[in-house]
């Protein structure tokens, strides 16, 4: 066993020579670079308390291995090791509920990876949690070997879009169903396992939701659940919070149990980094979990180089206390690295979660990203205590704001109020109301009008809130100053689309039937869908049934070869009418086909790897680079014009243009904005500048569309909805918003009619179109 470092505060000459002879080379390099955390000096001792690694089951198969993995942790400066031990219903400890995993040998082994792990933690003095993957079930194409494998004794118990026993596999996860109360038992068992019999410091789940929205479970247990489910099941907001709710019951059980068992047993979660999109799409509602104290930390993985986008999805937690976010990183770069700890540092987190053991030591070996953690937490004790996070519950979690009158108050005249669904425990000396639609928000006082014991409590403002600026949304957070607290405390935010009625929407139906990986749609003047989805392209007739060439794998190109479909991204028409599609194989392609038949016809070869598409009525193309800043102008035949690509702000992800070329709208995925724009294309030259962004709350992951005459719609999924604007860019003329309509991704409009369909974010579950009318 290779020791890389015992004391921490003794020099590189005491690493095992064998060490440095392998990296003497990447020492040398590491002491020429000038990399910016060498220069600077070691971070404060009190910033980071948790420095928490990711040990993955792959990364270990033998006791060599795991006493390895705690010494070189904590030579390199972390704390806290998630040891992953539930992968797929099989696990790496001693059970009586679950076998063995398969990739450790036989049933009845002679050593617990678990037991052995947290031995060796406890000696190198970091704190360890057994990581759980909580319900996925089984992975892979093939049945398990086990016969005590959960698929095979309840497959009863999974996710399944038909009716086929098992369910149907894939090369990734099939999943237990949250809802199911044998489910949750079973699983609970297992977490109660963990605490019992090992010296564990903490429990981390994983995959602690669904793995999308899609209602596809055809289990008859499920199929009775909807039957007594007591929302109408026409309200999909209704059946969604009932999801939602059943993963937090589960989670509060578990906790109460927990701490019977052991109160200084850190419980943690790793969730989604769009927290937003994890909400809505994932049914994880972290905020709520935190609030009633379920969870000691969230651990979002948050994992970008693009600090931009880091910096986005932290501000999203502005409203969590700072000590139960434990934010995840994943990187490959020093320079990433500061920087991401220098905005950590900024927005005061506690700590941080990187992801995962083998980026920082492959082959068991310190690469140079781990010395670089050496080097810079070098005097920061990896034993530092670690607080837990146990609000007092003093004031109440509210589930949800109402306003008098039905809705938001247009007239400016009215003073909203507030309603808590459960009542405050405890008075507080005053509440505010922090009304932001603008950069700097206001923050007003408000009247508590019913504080009696068991009633709802409502708050009014004592001013009138001006409206004439609102742009698109308006965020409420609530702040209440209770007796023995300075400064006040922040007890949730809550955001409210604000639409000024001009138009309605009103929902129609779902259409058509779900596509798995869809991300764009577009309807030709056939009235047919076209959905591209990867590695083929789904194509509806009016009526929503697929077409007779449906689906679509294959295309040509610029020489008339035929080619497989890959990635899949952006549509169009031209001006022959011929749909064009940008994908990728051995580079990237325009595809175009024949609108009618879905014929392939020749295309176009690109030099770029190609994202979303828009056309203008002047016959040229504009591309978005995928994952990248750029985009292309090219004219009919797909030449690229002087001028361009221009560079664009961030990572882009859907773009939008005016008729006449001489406004650009691109979404951008780094800071959720929409950016414009404006300039020409004039002798075979595009000239474009940019100017001020829309203020959008988060179109990160939503395309724009331009509709004639003058309409922008905006999709933004995390918030839930479609906002419409006109080329002022500041004012919003309408927003589509339903109980109906969970995380829009793409609208479409259909020709000759009101009508629109919109395609929604699906996680890992096949994508949904909804349609709507405009009133």
């Amino acid at each position: 066993m290779k020791i890389i470092h015992r004391n921490r505060q003794k020099s590189l000459r005491n690493t095992p020579a064998k060490t440095l002879r392998s990296y003497g080379i990447v020492l040398c390099l590491l002491l020429t670079l000038n990399f910016p955390g060498r220069a600077a000096a070691p971070l404060d001792t009190n910033t980071f308390q948790v420095r928490a690694l990711w040990v993955t089951r792959w990364d270990y198969r033998t006791k060599n291995d795991i006493a390895q993995i705690m010494e070189n942790a904590r030579w390199a400066g972390f704390n806290h090791v998630f040891f992953q031990v539930r992968g797929n219903a099989t696990v790496f400890y001693t059970s009586l509920y679950e076998p063995r995993a398969q990739e450790l040998g036989s049933e009845n082994p002679e050593w617990d990876p678990l037991a052995y792990a947290v031995a060796q933690a406890h000696l190198n003095q970091l704190k360890i949690h057994a990581w759980v993957n909580i319900f996925p079930g089984w992975r892979g194409t093939k049945l398990p070997q086990n016969p005590r494998q959960i698929l095979l004794t309840h497959p009863e118990w999974f996710l399944n879009h038909s009716k086929s026993s098992p369910p149907e596999l894939n090369s990734h996860y099939v999943w237990l169903n949250p809802v199911l109360p044998g489910v949750q038992k079973h699983l609970k068992d297992i977490v109660l396992e963990l605490a019992d019999h090992y010296n564990l410091d903490g429990i981390h789940f994983d995959y602690f939701r669904y793995p999308g929205p899609g209602d596809f479970s055809a289990d008859s247990a499920s199929g009775a659940l909807k039957q007594r489910f007591p929302f109408s099941h026409a309200t999909e907001a209704g059946w969604d919070s009932f999801r939602r709710d059943r993963i937090s019951d589960f989670l509060e059980t578990c906790r109460s149990e927990l701490l019977q068992k052991n109160p200084r047993l850190i419980l943690s979660a790793a969730i989604i980094g769009d927290i937003l999109l994890g909400r809505r799409v994932f049914f994880q509602d972290s905020q709520k979990w935190v609030y009633k104290n379920w969870l000691d930390w969230v651990v979002p993985m948050t994992y970008t180089a693009d600090t931009l986008q880091f910096r986005h999805w932290l501000v999203n937690f502005s409203d969590y206390p700072r000590a139960s976010v434990i934010p995840g990183l994943m990187v490959k770069s020093e320079s990433v690295f500061l920087e991401e700890l220098t905005l950590l540092k900024q927005f005061h987190f506690k700590g941080f979660s990187f992801f995962s053991y083998s980026t920082l030591f492959p082959g068991q070996s310190p690469n140079a990203l781990a010395y670089y953690f050496h080097d810079y937490f070098l005097n920061d004790p990896a034993e530092m205590p670690v607080p837990l996070n146990r609000p007092s519950g003093n004031f109440p979690y509210p589930e949800s704001i109402s306003f008098r009158n039905g809705g938001f108050p247009l007239v400016s005249k009215q003073k909203p109020i507030v309603t808590f669904d459960e009542p405050v425990k405890k008075r507080a000396d005053a509440f505010f109301l922090k009304w932001s639609y603008t950069p700097d928000p206001h923050e007003l006082y408000a009247d508590l009008l019913d504080s009696i014991s068991g009633q709802p409590v409502q708050l009014r403002s004592q001013h009138v809130i001006p409206l004439s600026q609102i742009s698109e949304n308006l965020t409420v957070q609530i702040l209440a100053r209770p007796h023995d607290a300075q400064p006040q405390k922040l007890l949730r935010s809550f955001h409210f689309p604000v639409t000024s009625n001009l138009s309605h929407f009103r929902f129609l139906s779902f259409w058509g039937k779900p596509v798995q990986g869809a991300r764009r749609i577009f309807i030709d003047q056939e009235k047919q869908t076209w959905v591209p989805a990867g590695a083929k392209i789904v194509v509806f007739d009016s009526t929503g049934n697929e077409t007779p060439f449906s689906p679509i794998t294959r295309g040509l190109n610029a020489a008339g070869h035929s080619l497989s479909l890959k990635s899949c991204l952006g549509i169009t028409q031209n001006e022959l009418g011929e749909i064009v599609v940008t994908g990728f194989n051995g580079g990237g392609h325009l595809f175009v086909f024949d609108e009618k038949a879905g014929t392939p016809l020749p295309g176009v070869d690109l030099n770029f790897f190609p994202g979303d598409i828009a056309v203008d009525s002047l016959k040229h193309f504009f591309i978005l680079e995928a994952e990248n800043s750029r985009w292309h102008v090219l004219d009919s035949a797909g030449n690229e014009l002087a001028g361009s690509p221009v560079n664009g702000s961030h990572r882009s992800y859907g773009i939008a243009v005016t008729p006449d070329g001489q406004s650009v709208f691109v979404s951008c995925r780094s800071d959720g904005k929409v950016h414009h724009w404006v300039g020409d294309i004039s002798e075979g030259e595009a000239r474009y500048r940019k100017l001020q962004d829309f203020p959008v709350r988060d179109a990160g992951f939503g395309t724009v569309f331009w509709k004639k005459p003058n309409e922008l719609f905006v999709c933004e999924p995390g918030p839930g909805y479609i906002a419409v604007w006109d080329t002022g860019r500041y004012r919003l003329k309408e927003i589509i918003h339903s109980a109906f309509l969970r995380a829009p991704r793409a609208i479409a409009p259909i020709p000759g009619t009101n009508d629109f369909l919109i395609l929604e974010t699906s996680g890992q579950t096949p994508a949904r179109l909804v349609k709507f009318r405009r009133e």
